[in-house]
């Protein structure tokens, strides 16, 4: 029988295993293919091939694993409970002269830091304020396009997000 350690270890690695067959399952079902089996090989190996020259996608996988390795615990969502930032990784090194910290807020910056799958992170890291700042001055680069919300965080940062990264997220 395994101590509460081993059965703390385990936990996650059975989550994952059971998240990397449900998504097999669902891609297989996608694709018109039989074996998810098989699929999840083809899919390790072209990803392996794809990894060693796309820092974008690195630095997803590395956020998923990241997510994967270290679940928040049920008492971690209780509201007003403060969640702990995620660590996040720089793609690309970061030089002082492309640090501007006495001026506005460079989602573009941060994207070239971080890439998109960390973007969203690094955005809430910055208060409400700053945000609407940043999509102000989103908005008048391109006056067609606006936040579904301007007083809410999330919905700033998602319009940051799409116009910045081009990608949806799921928050």
């Amino acid at each position: 029988m395994p101590t509460k350690t081993q059965a703390k270890t385990q936990a996650p690695a059975r989550a994952a295993q059971a998240r990397a067959a449900e998504t097999a399952r669902r891609l297989c079902d996608t694709f018109g293919l039989e074996d998810p089996t098989i699929l999840t090989a083809a899919l390790v190996e072209a990803a392996a091939d794809e990894l060693r020259h796309n820092p974008r996608l690195a630095g997803r996988v590395r956020a998923i694993y990241e997510e994967l390795a270290h679940p928040q615990p049920a008492s971690a969502s209780r509201p007003g409970a403060p969640r702990p930032e995620p660590q996040l990784i720089p793609l690309v090194p970061v030089l002082e002269t492309d640090l501007d910290l006495s001026g506005p807020l460079d989602p573009y910056l941060l994207y070239r830091v971080y890439g998109g799958a960390q973007l969203w992170a690094a955005l809430e890291r910055y208060p409400l304020a700053t945000l609407k700042e940043a999509a102000a001055r989103e908005h008048d680069r391109h006056p067609d396009t606006r936040p579904a919300n301007k007083t809410q965080k999330a919905a700033l940062i998602a319009y940051l997000v799409e116009r910045v990264a081009g990608v949806d997220h799921p928050n």
